[in-house]
């Protein structure tokens, strides 16, 4: 079934906010990197059997050939010769490591999609075989499948028919899984072509699992440029995508679906942002009024996890702390999942590229909560000053954020929300000699109000 890019875009673009979103990465997604073909890897074993290959051959099969030949070394090395130099990483494994995927699944053997995550700084938990999956690593907000195994370990490798035919037995829990995301998740297939020799045994697997009824999944596939009879073929092969309940967008470039990869991300982005908070400010960790300051923290926390938002910090000394800690008891009271709806990255402020991160994480939200501070809260408000989105300094809490009220209230630039919003935390009067918590509350009253209007 034909899909259109509008079409996809809204629905798949919703899976990622719900994280509901599951991708499947074929051979074609690092076609770009460099790598030799499977088929120009055998065409050496073919020709030593006495065999031709053109483009009926079915390269599973001989593959198969040469391992009753010659056995699996001669396989194995096959697989190693073909990863054996770093390639370049093509520029979609880069986005890709920056959408919230709940899973990636992969028939591909390199470790492309790997490195994109180490460069992106995301943790990802990688599941090669079936012992694997019984381990986990909870940093980790997105699981990658290699359910063909991984170059790392070739003689594991799924490539020849003995392989496929005997899947079941020898990978049983990837099967199990795939077919519990298939039914609960919305996939996007990335990289599957109609002439890709794994394709009908990858469509046999998911035919396997799938019986019906769940989400509507996408394939993104880039159509055959001379009309005839491929043309036709591919319409056709299209149309059957129906029975694996996929809906397919069929593009003429390789570059459209990066451009859909980028305009998904923007999207998910600038949404993600407008329910996104950074709290950020910092405080002398010996102070009297540490405990003040702590409370007007948790409560700050508590409020964003009530309404919905998700905390941006770079943590620090007690202000980043004690929003989290406020934050995480609230979801766990109301037993809800962090999966989300946090963002943390430290920012030290005497790392080189400490600004550069420091943009990096406000760029993450539309609001930024400053709380007292010092030289790093104002590098805050600079960046602030260049992004679209709302400054809001606690009066009373000290150093930088004081400053800024007044260079806000003065500033003929300001917004008028944004004034009101300013008068109004100033006269909840919150001050750091004041003994009881009376301010606080008021503070917590009109952050309430401000957040319940902007919804």
């Amino acid at each position: 079934m034909v899909t259109t890019s509008s079409e996809f875009l809204e629905q798949y673009g919703a899976a990622l906010r719900r994280g509901t979103a599951a991708l499947f990465l074929g051979a074609g997604a690092s076609a770009d990197a460099g790598f030799p073909t499977w088929r120009t890897l055998l065409e050496k074993s073919a020709r030593q059997l006495g065999l031709a290959i053109d483009d009926r051959t079915d390269l599973v099969e001989l593959a198969q050939f040469v391992f009753n030949e010659r056995r699996r070394p001669t396989l194995d090395q096959l697989i190693v010769s073909a990863f054996d130099r770093p390639r370049r990483r093509p520029e979609l494994h880069d986005m890709i490591a920056q959408l919230p995927f709940n899973s990636i699944w992969t028939t591909n053997y390199d470790t492309l999609i790997e490195d994109a995550f180490i460069k992106a700084d995301v943790h990802l938990d990688v599941k090669r075989d079936n012992d694997s999956l019984a381990r986990h690593d909870h940093r980790a907000l997105t699981v990658l499948y290699k359910m063909h195994g991984c170059v790392t370990d070739p003689s594991h490798c799924v490539l020849m028919k003995d392989d496929f035919e005997l899947y079941a037995q020898g990978r049983p829990g990837f099967l199990h899984l795939l077919s519990a995301d298939y039914i609960s998740k919305t996939f996007l297939f990335l990289g599957l072509s109609f002439r890709d020799p794994n394709v009908n045994y990858i469509l046999a697997t998911i035919r396997a699992v799938f019986r019906g009824g769940g989400p509507t999944h996408f394939a993104v596939m880039q159509r055959p440029q001379v009309v005839g009879n491929e043309r036709t073929r591919f319409d056709y092969w299209v149309a059957d995508m129906h029975r694996y309940g996929m809906n397919v967008l069929a593009v003429d470039s390789y570059e459209e679906i990066s451009d859909l990869l980028s305009t998904l991300q923007k999207n998910y982005r600038g949404e993600r942002a407008r329910d996104s908070v950074y709290v950020n400010g910092s405080f002398e960790q010996v102070s009297p009024h540490r405990e003040k300051i702590e409370e007007l923290c948790r409560r700050i926390g508590c409020l964003l996890a009530r309404n919905g938002k998700r905390l941006v910090s770079g943590l620090g000394i007690i202000v980043g702390p004690s929003t989290l800690r406020g934050f995480i008891e609230t979801l766990d009271e109301d037993h809800k999942p962090t999966y989300g709806r946090l963002w943390l990255r430290p920012v030290r402020s005497k790392h080189p590229e400490a600004l550069k991160r420091r943009r990096a994480l406000m760029e993450e939200a539309k609001t930024w909560v400053l709380i007292g501070g010092t030289d790093g809260t104002r590098e805050d408000a600079v960046v602030a000053s260049s992004l679209e989105g709302q400054l809001v300094p606690i009066p009373g809490t000290g150093g930088t954020a004081d400053e800024v009220v007044e260079e806000l209230l003065t500033d003929p630039d300001v917004t008028e929300l944004q004034r009101a919003l300013l008068l109004k935390l100033r006269e909840a009067d919150f001050s750091l000699e004041r003994g009881d918590h009376d301010d606080v509350d008021a503070v917590i009253r009109v952050l309430e109000e401000h957040f319940a209007a902007s919804t």
